[in-house]
């Protein structure tokens, strides 16, 4: 890309359980016009996810770096197709990885595959830098229903971590990575299917012991508007009973007392049952009962009778990043 100034942009993650695309521009007010997104599940880091670290040299097996490379051809695609329509030059594209990236020994295929495709180096996103970037994607348009006039909270539940991040809109918050999320959960704890009551409260216990780290460090997380994105968008979904997976649930508020009848029902259902709830991506069936675990936990450990869903995260903040504003 050339130093002038992007009028639209592509943003890919690579995440632990899926990769995401969105291409958008600069919109009226400040906010994103979202010209294009994606969502494509690849598992990227199952079975990798539990150790929380790279140390380990693990290996993403073949199957799953096959999976990942048609998913980032078909991102490419959907990126020309715009750059063609719109008659653009070219489009600035920027790859990240969160989780999976840090968890993932050897980063080389994925390398290779993103540079293929896009001509970009891939960057890992510590857990920090996810955080804020979760924040500034959540908070980055609100309406009048939702607006954001003092300190927010967005708590971002990611397959492999879960991000929290706290302060004003326009400065840059203070923030928390934790080492689980709702594929870590599940692989550690929910093990039998439907998962036993025991494996559920033991993933709850620690589930808690993770956020006491979050009260003790950032001491505000229990003031102001509370957002929540990444798998509460799904929890949200199901919730609702939308007509289809993908419908758009933002800045829908979702009950204490909603998450808990969720995560009662879910929880005592096996897989080949739970498929069938409406609102639910075939994706997210094995996962959702760990996204649950958290996000209950973090309702009831805070005290919150609501959280309002956020479907802007890393994408959308890092999309505002490059664009100009106008």
């Amino acid at each position: 890309m050339s130093g002038e100034i992007p009028n639209v942009v592509s943003v890919v993650e690579l995440g632990s359980g899926s990769v995401k695309l969105l291409v958008a521009e600069r919109g009226p007010g400040g906010g994103l016009v979202v010209l294009a997104k994606d969502l494509i599940g690849t598992n990227l880091a199952a079975g990798l996810a539990a150790t929380g670290t790279s140390e380990t040299g693990a290996r993403v097996p073949d199957a799953v770096l096959d999976a990942t490379d048609v998913a980032l051809e078909g991102f490419a695609g959907q990126i020309a197709a715009i750059v063609e329509e719109r008659g653009e030059a070219e489009m600035a594209v920027t790859v990240v990885t969160t989780a999976a990236g840090r968890a993932i020994g050897d980063l080389e295929p994925l390398e290779s595959m993103v540079q293929r495709w896009f001509g970009v180096p891939l960057e890992v996103l510590s857990g920090e830098r996810e955080a804020a970037l979760s924040f500034a994607g959540a908070v980055l348009t609100r309406s009048e229903a939702v607006a954001v006039d003092g300190p927010a909270l967005v708590f971002d539940i990611g397959s492999g971590s879960t991000e929290v991040a706290v302060g004003q809109v326009g400065e840059t918050p203070a923030t928390l990575s934790l080492p689980i999320g709702a594929r870590t959960v599940t692989e550690e704890f929910l093990v039998s299917d439907p998962p036993r009551p025991e494996e559920l409260s033991s993933a709850l216990s620690v589930i808690e012991q993770y956020l006491d780290d979050v009260r003790r460090e950032l001491p505000a997380a229990d003031c102001g508007i509370v957002f929540s994105n990444g798998a509460s968008i799904d929890i949200a979904a199901v919730e609702i009973g939308t007509g289809s997976p993908g419908d758009s649930v933002d800045s829908y508020r979702l009950t204490r007392p909603g998450v808990e009848e969720v995560f009662r029902a879910l929880a005592t259902e096996r897989a080949e049952d739970r498929i069938h709830n409406p609102g639910l991506r075939p994706d997210g069936v094995i996962d959702i009962v760990g996204a649950l675990c958290i996000l209950v936990e973090f309702l009831r450990q805070f005290a919150l009778d609501e959280v309002v869903i956020a479907e802007g995260g890393v994408r959308h903040g890092l999309a505002a990043e490059l664009l100009p504003t106008r």
